[in-house]
């Protein structure tokens, strides 16, 4: 069956992966007549990475369909910076196409989100290159090194500081996508690899290159590698790496391609435990409508000292019955069965992040359905049909679960444990990303546009 590749769920601060912030932004908005909406720009025709606001800018990954540089006719993935205030673009950072034999087997869009920390900006490129970013570009008249070969230094243009490349340096074999979002732990930068299967999908040709990697922010060189999945990826590798602090000792949470969730040391790369999230006699079965066995595309979550962790597959291979566990991260070694606190089987494939907050676990799926959970039980609280595929929109602020769908319906409930219907408004192109939030404004992203998203004067948020 056809592949189809995933965006890049969703990576918290280094403490935890649920991230709830507080605001107050409409529920309601229509892009038809712009009640509520700021201002919109275009972006590229495919845009999964998620919205990132730091300072006066915001940031983007999507493709080179708007040809922003007309010099550049080609695919590639693209990273664009606009102005917060009023959708001015700033400057973009392109990734040509690299010829490595892959041809046109990579996703010529960047679905990887920024990390952003003070003048510096980092993020993985749709050829798998991790790179460090200017966040002026040349604007400021400089070309920042050790990193001088940019095609182009005009005040459009990125300047990168430096880049890693993932494949030529660690001989890395990418399946469709290059999807990792960046985690900072001090001057070390957690990145996946996303290491995977061939064009065919008969084997990883790759087996001992890394799968996870920790790189020193300040000179892109690696500090420690992890095989981890190794020759086992079932098909691509796109969960994003998490942190958690347990007792006292960071541990980088990492799912893997072949459905193993694995708990590194932050500070040497030592493997510290690992979970089987696949029943030992499961069969890999890429078709919609059957249980699987699966691998992790959704970053695990690390809440209130637990972990929870939900299984997927690509959105291409449609929705089926799935898994999602609770675990304790107090373990050693294979924690499959000792560290497990418990199983909910009523929810379908997973690719986007859930969210706990108050002791629920907000959960969606590819087969369209929001799920509540009990954090502690896994007991079933509610369900919400958005009849479209869930993908990586999921957002919680204040009290108000903002989820979008394939269909670019986006459906906005009460959080808590009964379930209140406060919106759902039709955008007109897919939505496969979290919205950024900043005070009571979205930033959100469609496949298309980036849109940004307040209560107006002459129309206040409900």
């Amino acid at each position: 069956m056809a592949s189809h590749i995933v965006p890049a769920p969703s990576v918290a601060p280094p403490l935890q992966t649920t991230v709830v912030q507080t605001g107050n932004p409409p529920v309601d908005w229509d892009t038809t007549t712009g009640r509520n909406i700021v201002w919109s720009v275009e972006l590229g025709n495919e845009t999964f990475g998620r919205p990132v606001v730091a300072g006066d800018a915001v940031y983007v990954g999507t493709d080179n369909a708007r040809h922003t540089n007309p010099a550049i006719q080609d695919e590639a993935g693209v990273l664009m910076a606009f102005r917060t205030k009023d959708g001015t673009f700033l400057w973009q950072d392109v990734a040509p196409r690299v010829e490595r034999g892959l041809r046109e087997f990579l996703l010529p869009s960047t679905t990887s989100a920024p990390y952003v920390e003070g003048n510096r900006l980092y993020y993985v490129t749709a050829e798998c290159q991790l790179r460090c970013l200017d966040t002026q570009g040349f604007r400021d008249g400089e070309n920042n090194g050790p990193y001088r070969e940019e095609v182009f230094q005009d005040n459009d243009a990125a300047d990168i500081i430096w880049e890693l490349d993932m494949c030529g340096r660690l001989g890395v074999f990418p399946h469709e996508a290059t999807n990792s979002e960046v985690l900072p732990l001090g001057d070390l930068l957690m990145v996946s690899t996303s290491n995977g299967q061939n064009e065919g999908h008969t084997l990883v040709p790759s087996p001992r290159a890394p799968s996870l990697i920790a790189v020193d922010k300040h000179s892109g060189e690696v500090v420690w590698r992890a095989i981890g999945a190794g020759e086992h990826v079932l098909h691509g590798q796109w969960s994003s790496p998490v942190a958690a602090n347990v007792n006292g000792r960071m541990q980088v949470l990492f799912g893997g391609g072949d459905g193993w969730l694995r708990a590194y040391d932050a500070a040497s790369g030592h493997e510290i435990w690992r979970f089987d999230g696949n029943p030992k006699d499961a069969r890999w079965l890429p078709r919609p409508g059957v249980l699987s066995r699966s691998f992790i595309v959704a970053s695990p979550v690390f809440a209130n000292g637990l972990v929870f962790v939900a299984m997927g597959q690509s959105p291409g291979h449609g929705n089926g019955p799935s898994l999602v566990y609770a675990i304790s991260p107090n373990g050693q070694g294979d924690v499959t069965r000792s560290r497990l606190l418990w199983t909910s089987r009523e929810v379908g494939r997973v690719v986007g992040t859930p969210i706990e907050k108050d002791g629920l676990l907000y959960v969606g799926d590819v087969g369209g359905t929001v799920h509540c959970l009990d954090a502690a039980t896994g007991a079933h609280v509610w369900k919400h049909e958005t009849n479209g595929a869930i993908w990586n929109c999921l957002l919680l602020a204040g009290d108000r679960l903002y989820v979008g769908n394939e269909e670019g319906t986006m459906t906005v409930l009460r959080a808590g444990r009964r379930k209140q219907l406060l919106g759902q408004i039709e955008m007109d192109a897919p939505l496969y990303s979290p919205p950024a939030l900043v005070g009571d404004a979205l930033y959100l992203a469609t496949a298309n546009r980036l849109y940004l998203i307040a209560a107006k004067s002459d129309s206040k948020a409900r």
